[in-house]
C-alpha cells in the first residue's frame, strides 16, 4: 500500500472531488524514503489503517479511468495491497502520462515530475508526496 493515496476526480475537464489518505504504518520508513517524502513518524502514526485506506481509495475511484505519472509504480503497490487483503484487483482503464511526456516534451534534463512541473510552470512542492494535486492548466484531464 502506498504511503499516501491521492486521487482527483475530474468531470467535464474540471476538478470535481479530491481524495487523500496518509496510510498508518507500523514499521519505520527507510531513511531514503523519509528524506524523499518528508513524511515524519508523527504524521504517519496519525494516518488511516492500511485496509481502511485501501477500501476508501477503491470506493473513491470506482470504475473511473485512472490517470497518473509513472502510474505503473503506484498500481503495483495497489495490486499487492488488494492481493494481500483479499480485495478485487483494479481493472480500471489507466493512462500513464510519463510515456506521453517522453514522446512530446523535449529540452528537459530528465522526466521527473518536478522537472516537468517546473518546465510547464505548474506549482509543485519539492518533496515527493501526494497531498495536493496541481491544477490541470494544460487540459490533460479532458477525456474527449
Amino acid at each position: 500500500m502506498p504511503l499516501w493515496n491521492t486521487a482527483l476526480r475530474v468531470r467535464d475537464g474540471q476538478p470535481a472531488e479530491e481524495f487523500s489518505a496518509l496510510v498508518r504504518g507500523t514499521e519505520p520508513l527507510p531513511d531514503v524514503v523519509a528524506k524523499l517524502t518528508g513524511i515524519t513518524p508523527e504524521e504517519r502514526s496519525g494516518g488511516m489503517e492500511p485496509l481502511a485506506a485501501l477500501e476508501a481509495f477503491l470506493a473513491f475511484v470506482g470504475k473511473d479511468t485512472l490517470v497518473g505519472y509513472h502510474l505503473k509504480f503506484d498500481l503495483d503497490f495497489l495490486r499487492a495491497a488488494c492481493i494481500r487483503n483479499d480485495r478485487p484487483l483494479l481493472t480500471n482503464r489507466s493512462i500513464d502520462v510519463l510515456p506521453l511526456a517522453r514522446r512530446k516534451v523535449s529540452g528537459v534534463m530528465n522526466y521527473k515530475l518536478l522537472t516537468l512541473a517546473r518546465y510547464f510552470e505548474v506549482a509543485q512542492q519539492e518533496t515527493h508526496r501526494a497531498c495536493r494535486l496541481p491544477p490541470d492548466p494544460a487540459g490533460l484531464c479532458k477525456t474527449e
